[in-house]
């Protein structure tokens, strides 16, 4: 059963310009599971998601064991990117052309293998992704992250609603495997320590093609791991129209209980609107946690290496503090989806992701038309 807790999760006051987009209690019962998650949000233009006001004192406990920057000249930048933004592309071409490798904080394919930590110091952090033997570099190691927020499937609210403590904690979990039965890895998490990270590059990606790109890798995912929940989808036009529509169709009771009737109304007309929602607020949370840490952040655009790749690449490598020196590069392939769009449908997804986007988040959208 649902609780009314529930209900009501956010109001919008619209006197002004600057509305309160409010997220309360919000707490999902089951028989044997309570999960609550709480947010609290800001007076923000636009009507914003924003979680928390500061969390740079945010305390999370099982993070004061892991190693700190002390006694480590190696620091990681992190790559944060909504997932399909042009991550792995970005992580490949980096490590082409310094020669040197990346990590990430996941375990990586082929599923428990075992995996090898950027610090030696107990095996806490990221772990070193490379298809070869690369050196480390010697001041920043380029750091894949998701962070939270990011299902990809017909995932509840209260799966993807998160707090910006829950996003921070995500961005900061490594995973790692140990020895399982009969010769396999099993999978465990930990977090490791804030002060580990020295930089970050923040990836945006056009939102009309990121969650089309999401799609097409739900639907190959799929049929790559035999599951028959995207059987009824085509990868094309009339596939995403018909995969949004039930998407769309399949949590109406519970976002009745969780948004402000003014959210619902925004969100009519936009297809997956969960994805865009999932899309806006994690770059909401990307803009509040590196601000509130004082990391230094380089934004990148998927769409600056179609504009002007090799300007783009000696940036990316500058502020990596990385040299240029091989050209034997993975070749960029860039998509446009706009058209899976209906016109009206466009009109409807910038006039929701405007009620929902931080100033920051925003101002990095007018590029795709948003305005």
């Amino acid at each position: 059963p649902v609780s009314s807790v529930m209900k009501t999760a956010i109001a919008l006051s619209g006197d002004t310009p600057a509305r309160k987009v409010f997220l309360s209690s919000i707490a999902l019962f089951s028989s044997l599971v309570v999960l609550r998650t709480l947010v609290a949000v800001n007076n923000i233009k636009g009507g914003s998601i924003r979680t928390i006001t500061n969390t740079s004192n945010i305390q999370i406990s099982n993070y004061k064991d892991g190693p700190t920057a002390e006694g480590h000249h190696l620091k990681l930048a992190w790559l944060m990117s909504f997932p399909n933004s042009g991550t792995s592309y970005t992580l490949k071409l980096v490590r082409h052309a310094s020669k040197l490798a990346t990590a990430t904080n996941y375990c990586g394919k082929p599923r428990h293998h075992i995996t090898v930590p950027v610090f030696d110091t107990n095996g806490v952090g990221p772990n070193i992704l490379d298809e070869k033997e690369r050196e480390l570099p010697l001041d920043y190691i380029l750091t894949k992250t998701h962070c939270a927020g990011k299902c990809n499937d017909f995932c509840p609210p209260s799966k993807y609603i998160v707090t910006a403590e829950k996003f921070q904690t995500e961005c900061l979990a490594q995973c790692y495997t140990v020895p399982g039965p009969h010769d396999t890895r099993k999978e465990m998490k930990r977090g490791y320590n804030a002060s580990l990270i020295g930089k970050a590059i923040h990836m945006f990606r056009d939102p009309y093609d990121n969650i089309l790109s999401r799609f097409h890798l739900h639907t190959k995912s799929s049929l790559k791991y035999g599951r028959d929940d995207m059987n009824n989808y085509t990868s094309d036009v009339e596939g995403f129209q018909a995969f949004c529509n039930a998407q769309n169709a399949h949590w109406v009771e519970e976002e009745a209980q969780i948004f402000s009737e003014a959210i619902t109304v925004a969100a009519d007309g936009v297809p997956c609107h969960a994805d865009f929602f999932r899309y806006v607020q994690w770059h909401n949370h990307a803009f509040e946690i590196t601000r509130n840490l004082s990391i230094p952040t380089y934004i990148l655009h998927y769409g600056d290496y179609q504009d002007d790749f090799e300007g783009t690449l000696a940036s990316v490598l500058s502020f990596l503090e990385l040299r240029h020196v091989s050209n034997d590069l993975p070749s960029f392939h860039w998509s446009n989806y706009t058209s899976y769009y209906t016109d009206s449908q466009r009109r409807a997804i910038v006039a929701y992701v405007k009620e929902l986007a931080s100033p920051d988040t925003w101002n990095e959208l007018l590029r795709y038309g948003f305005h």
